[in-house]
């Protein structure tokens, strides 16, 4: 497998400044995705990792790093930049002769992870091949429902316990793997079947707000994140 690892790290952020540069265990956020880029190459001969960012300061700790950076420009680094435009941009720029098989996605703000599940979503991908992506989900143990004219419609009767919930998932953004071939046309992009990868050994933190650089700070009072990353 010829392997491309993205890891989008865009400087601007509404809810949370400079979440992508904070310190977590004396890092910056978004090196702890190298880091588990990096240990990647201990099971993968043919993976080139790229940094997307608009951040000078992202650069300057990237090119200390020795990290590979493709500039994303100001117009793909908005908060309403679809994910899907920031890798369609990096791939005119390093892979115009698609000569990557696969593409994974580390999101930053997702730093918990396992190696296997990059060596198992990859397994399934190439063996299934009518998957085109993979997607980590955690299972949601909630109720939910919508308001419709201010009238809160639930999803579940009343009597629904939490343990009763099946079937409902959500994205944790810690893992997405795609397909190399045709990603840059979205339409096409738009109508692929995505395989549901779910693990329940690791709990996953996706930062959205400044309370979950908290939780992670929990979570990581047991166990170091190269604790965590290094473990299979």
């Amino acid at each position: 497998m010829n392997i491309l690892v993205v890891i989008p790290a865009r400087a601007g952020s509404q809810r949370v400044k400079n979440k992508n540069i904070r310190l977590v265990e004396k890092k910056p956020l978004f090196f702890w995705s190298y880091y588990y880029a990096k240990k990647l190459k201990t099971f993968f001969k043919q993976i080139q990792i790229v940094v997307s960012t608009d951040s000078l300061k992202i650069k300057r700790i990237s090119k200390s790093l020795n990290i590979s950076v493709v500039d994303r420009p100001k117009n793909l680094a908005g908060s309403k930049t679809s994910m899907h435009s920031a890798v369609s941009h990096l791939l005119k720029k390093i892979d115009k002769k698609n000569k990557f098989d696969f593409i994974v996605l580390l999101q930053p703000t997702s730093p918990i992870r396992k190696i296997s599940w990059v060596i198992k979503g990859l397994k399934i991908l190439d063996n299934n091949k009518n998957f085109d992506n993979l997607i980590h989900l955690n299972k949601l143990d909630k109720y939910i429902g919508k308001l419709q004219k201010k009238t809160w419609i639930p999803n579940f009767s009343s009597d629904t316990r939490s343990q009763d919930i099946k079937n409902q998932f959500e994205p944790s953004g810690c893992l997405f793997i795609y397909r190399r071939k045709n990603f840059e046309n979205l339409k096409k992009f738009n109508m692929r079947s995505s395989y549901g990868f779910c693990t329940n050994d690791l709990k996953i933190v996706n930062i959205d707000y400044e309370e979950d650089f908290v939780l992670l700070d929990y979570y990581l009072k047991k166990n170091k994140l190269k604790t965590l990353i290094n473990s299979i």
